[in-house]
């Protein structure tokens, strides 16, 4: 089969859907599929994180990649191709079996295709890679545009249900249900002792993945008793006055380490060196690196929203906390710093779930199983 990922913003901003390509794309091709990925030559917010060279390693000499030229427009940040560059696409989509685009996130990306779909009833997959409601401008877009859009599209791939139900709630009839998955070989626990109890948070420096919320209590707990078996590591790049923020707190603190953008293949051994990862997230779709440090071994304390409440089982492989509730997270903190300290058998017990949980619903081999017959129900829907 040819399959086409298509995509506004280019691989090299390694953002979560490039992720979920870097991990579906190698294995899609081992059992025969034929796959093309197209995307703009620029990143939003200016942010590359890998260069050509990493992602032709991390994907192989088979997948064919294209970025054709684009521009910026004012509106949120988004990007769009040239007129060359869109001539050229249409061209090229008609030469595939199915389409796959993320459909939210972006202004206009839908719409991109919304065209070539009524044009030339290509079959498309709607993927819903971030939150389709968003506290932003970006938001109306969605409400006047993106709802109706995705009524037109072969079927929606979805990663949590309030998502599919949202969408139903839309009138949209065609949707697959299908959460991420991982390579549990590479997302494994180590065996570690840490005289201090380590606390993660990875991820985008933005007020929308908690941030704030996470150095609030980084400084509550650094004014009090607990601060001296407490250690901080913060991975991740964003909002440059974020950034600055963070590393005025690791020159405060010495028991805080900012380590800056941390790369995929290094992620696996920052998590077993972990005793506690956090996610104060205000929104997620999914949630990726709830689901690496859980097949580590790492319990979670997260957002109770969509997503993290579908991965997390409550007070078995993490805690589940209200949105932007500091005092929650404080003491959410200070219960699994006590068991790591009091009873490390109860700690063990939520280590051992934390990975049990992952193996037995978030596995890439049985992912990929499932994402295959999904693509082959696509194509007899629509031939």
């Amino acid at each position: 089969m040819k399959i086409l990922f298509f995509n506004l913003t280019s691989l090299r901003s390694g953002g979560g859907f490039e992720r979920w390509l870097f991990d579906i794309v190698p294995q899609l091709e081992k059992i025969g599929h034929d796959i093309t990925i197209t995307t703009c030559d620029l990143a939003v917010y200016n942010r590359y994180r890998l260069s050509l060279n990493e992602i032709n390693k991390i994907l192989g000499k088979k997948c064919k990649i294209y970025e054709f030229k684009s521009w910026k427009i004012p509106i949120g940040s988004s990007l769009l191709p040239t007129i060359p560059s869109y001539l050229w696409f249409k061209k090229k989509i008609q030469r595939f079996d199915i389409v796959y685009f993320p459909a939210t996130g972006l202004y206009f990306q839908d719409l991109l295709i919304f065209l070539e779909k009524i044009k030339k009833n290509i079959p498309v997959i709607a993927g819903i890679h971030t939150s389709p409601l968003r506290e932003n401008s970006l938001n109306l877009y969605t409400n006047i545009v993106t709802r109706h859009t995705l009524k037109i599209f072969d079927v929606c791939h979805v990663l949590n249900p309030y998502v599919k139900n949202l969408l139903k709630s839309w009138g949209i009839i065609n949707i697959f249900l299908l959460p991420h998955a991982i390579d549990l070989e590479k997302y494994k626990p180590k065996s570690h002792k840490n005289n201090s109890f380590c606390i993660l948070f990875a991820g985008r420096l933005v007020l929308e993945k908690g941030i704030d919320i996470f150095y609030k209590v980084l400084k509550i707990l650094n004014n009090s008793p607990y601060h001296t078996n407490l250690k901080f590591l913060i991975a991740g790049s964003g909002d440059l006055k974020i950034q600055n923020y963070i590393k005025d707190l690791s020159n405060k603190f010495s028991n805080v380490t900012y380590l800056g953008y941390v790369s995929q293949e290094k992620m696996p051994e920052l998590y077993q060196k972990c005793d506690l990862f956090v996610s104060p997230s205000r929104t997620e779709t999914f949630g990726w690196t709830i689901l690496e440090a859980q097949a580590c071994g790492v319990p979670v304390i997260a957002s109770d929203i969509p997503g993290p409440n579908n991965v997390i089982i409550n007070n078995e492989t993490g805690i589940l906390i209200p949105v932007s509730n500091v005092k929650s997270l404080e003491k959410a903190i200070k219960h699994f710093y006590n068991l790591w300290k009091d009873e490390p058998y109860k700690f063990k017990e939520f280590r051992r779930r934390s990975r049990q949980n992952i193996e037995k619903k978030y596995s890439l081999t049985k992912y990929i199983k499932k994402l295959n017959e999904f693509f082959a129900n696509v194509l007899s829907l629509v031939s």
